[in-house]
């Protein structure tokens, strides 16, 4: 490392970009849990009750499950930069100018604000990165943070 005014440069961020089929990847990967989950509660909630009232509560308690999993890859963003798909996969989620792993406000800017401008109009927030050569999407671009190989 080499430190240059304010900020930390680490060489092998530089080269070391995750691919656009390993992001993809660790997001269907998370998406794919979330929504296992999901499934799963909602069949366990939907099983031990038949009213409409305890289908009405097994939705619910589907919904807060897949908040507890965003929540939980929120948390774990924030610890180590990963979700629990971009951990399988070996990237990780680091701050553009320190390469350390995100602040807590950062990554609530990124999974929340950023993703919903990414997704806006036909997910060009996402398609973005194939152009960009440090490979962000519109969330990286606007949380300032880009994604590396671990």
């Amino acid at each position: 490392m080499h430190c240059i005014g304010d900020y930390i440069y680490i060489y092998y961020v530089t080269k070391n970009f995750a691919s656009i089929d390993k992001r993809f990847g660790a997001g269907m990967i998370d998406g794919l849990l979330a929504l296992g989950i999901q499934k799963a509660l909602e069949r366990a909630t939907h099983s031990s009750t038949s009213s409409e009232g305890g289908a009405i509560a097994a939705e619910i308690m589907s919904y807060l499950a897949i908040l507890g999993y965003f929540v939980y890859s929120m948390s774990m963003m924030k610890r180590t930069g990963q979700t629990p798909g971009k951990k399988f996969l070996k990237i990780k989620v680091v701050d553009e100018k320190t390469g350390k792993v995100p602040t807590l406000t950062t990554v609530i800017i990124r999974e929340t604000v950023g993703k919903f401008l990414s997704t806006l109009v036909f997910y060009i927030g996402y398609l973005w990165a194939w152009k960009d050569k440090n490979k962000q999407t519109w969330h990286d671009k606007i949380a300032h943070t880009i994604v590396v190989n671990e």
